[in-house]
């Protein structure tokens, strides 16, 4: 049976040498922090086998609409929009990705091939966004990307854009609200045109 060694936090030597009279806070060999908690090798190693805990997992909003909050088909909303070259295959990382919490999810990744973004809007708010204010935030990105092509090396630069910037901050808004899969409470801004 192989004997696994884990990683130890240490200290620069430097760092040593000048603080011999108080030992560095380090960890025993065999414990890491993990969260807001120490946790044993072993205890890492079974967490990594290990079911992710629920709340990682099993939330009632992610079966909603973030803008309309009503449970439908949801479609796939491309955070940021596609038109700003968000078409790319990517690597999309979730909470339960990033913690040995996340049982054997933990360090693993879900592939998209369309680029970043889930499935967070419903066909009819999709489609609404996407008429309404997608294009203000697609323009807006292509004057500053077009922007910084141009002025490349410069130091000094002086942009100037057109924008409508009603439209541009619903958009931003609606990303917002798929990335924190909303509770509501900006729902109605967003599915008022003229507010």
């Amino acid at each position: 049976m192989s004997h696994r060694t884990c990683p130890v936090l240490s200290m620069p030597d430097e760092t040593k040498k000048t603080t011999t009279n108080n030992p560095p806070p380090l960890m025993p060999p065999n414990r890491r922090h993990v969260g807001s908690g120490i946790v044993s090798c072993n205890q890492r190693r079974k967490m990594k086998t290990s079911k992710p805990l629920d709340f990682l997992l099993k939330n009632d909003n992610m079966k909603l609409c973030s803008i309309c909050g009503e449970e439908k088909k949801l479609s796939f909303e491309h955070m940021p929009p596609q038109g700003t070259g968000n078409n790319k295959p990517v690597k999309i990382y979730g909470l339960e990705n990033m913690t040995p919490y996340g049982g054997y999810l933990h360090e693993k990744f879900t592939k998209s091939p369309r680029g970043m973004g889930g499935f967070k809007l419903c066909e009819d708010c999709n489609n609404k966004a996407g008429s309404w204010y997608v294009n203000s935030y697609i323009d807006l990105n292509n004057q500053i990307m077009s922007a910084i092509k141009e002025n490349l090396g410069k130091k000094d630069i002086e942009l100037i854009c057109k924008v409508k910037p009603l439209n541009f901050l619903k958009q931003v808004i609606c990303l917002m609200l798929c990335a924190d899969q909303a509770n509501g409470q900006l729902r109605e801004i967003i599915n008022t045109k003229e507010t």
